[in-house]
């Protein structure tokens, strides 16, 4: 971390920060992130402190003249700072989040695999269910996208987007906008529909990326309702689903 405070050229920051990450994957520590500990604390907080060291300095690196170009083309709400800082945390994903799924992710989307005969009534009673299950093909598929995009701010807008469009499906059918108690079933429900790849490790990249000034806003909020449908996800079984033969139907599903 010290190395950034010198001011050699942009690139050699990018360097040095690909050294960092590599270091730690070489050396496992990145092994962790499955659990809340001490290292995983560690991680977040020299994260943090790299984010905040190249956000600082990323003006002095870049000619002026190029970034009144560049907001000329681009909406206004993204800065220079925020596109590096997405740049960030890609590769902060690719370094210690590598795409082969671990045993956890591994164990999760095996799980959705079985439990995929619930339906929505059984996360939540709610009006025309069986016509809203049907049109949820759209959320479902944005959450199956977000397991393969690597920045931090884009997986956040594609569950936002899921939401988004849980409500529209709502909204459309029975008349009005859903309140949190009736989307978030609906999301549990489009999680385990999706079966989506490295959901365990996505879960903690956003929580490892998510700014400490952030935990208590939407993004929080939101992680914080991802964290929440994991759970429900990982302890189903057939003491809070008594509509089902539930030893035969996860036989089946073992089966296929």
């Amino acid at each position: 971390y010290n190395t950034l405070s010198d001011t050699p050229p942009a690139h050699n920051h990018f360097n040095k920060l690909e050294d960092l990450l590599e270091f730690l994957r070489k050396y496992d520590f990145s092994l962790y992130y499955v659990e809340d500990n001490k290292y995983t604390k560690l991680l977040k907080s020299l994260v943090s402190k790299i984010r905040t060291a190249f956000r600082d300095k990323i003006v002095d690196f870049i000619d002026q003249n190029l970034i009144k170009e560049y907001h000329s083309f681009i909406n206004e709400d993204e800065s220079v700072i925020d596109l590096f800082d997405e740049y960030l945390s890609s590769l902060i994903n690719f370094y210690l989040f590598p795409p082969d799924l671990t045993s956890k992710d591994e164990g999760f989307q095996v799980s959705c695999e079985i439990l995929n005969f619930i339906k929505l009534e059984d996360f939540f009673k709610i009006k025309n269910s069986e016509v809203i299950e049907k049109n949820l093909k759209s959320p479902i598929y944005e959450l199956r996208k977000c397991s393969e995009i690597r920045s931090f701010r884009d997986k956040i807008r594609s569950i936002k987007l899921c939401m988004k469009k849980i409500v529209g499906v709502v909204k459309s059918i029975n008349g009005k906008i859903p309140g949190n108690e009736e989307i978030h079933p609906i999301f549990v429900y489009c999680i385990l529909k999706a079966k989506p790849s490295n959901w365990l490790s996505s879960n903690k990249f956003l929580q490892l990326c998510l700014p400490e000034e952030d935990q208590k806003g939407e993004n929080g909020f939101i992680l914080a309702q991802l964290e929440v449908a994991i759970r429900i996800i990982e302890s189903a079984d057939k003491h809070n689903l008594k509509n089902y033969n539930f030893e035969k139907h996860i036989l089946e599903n073992e089966i296929n």
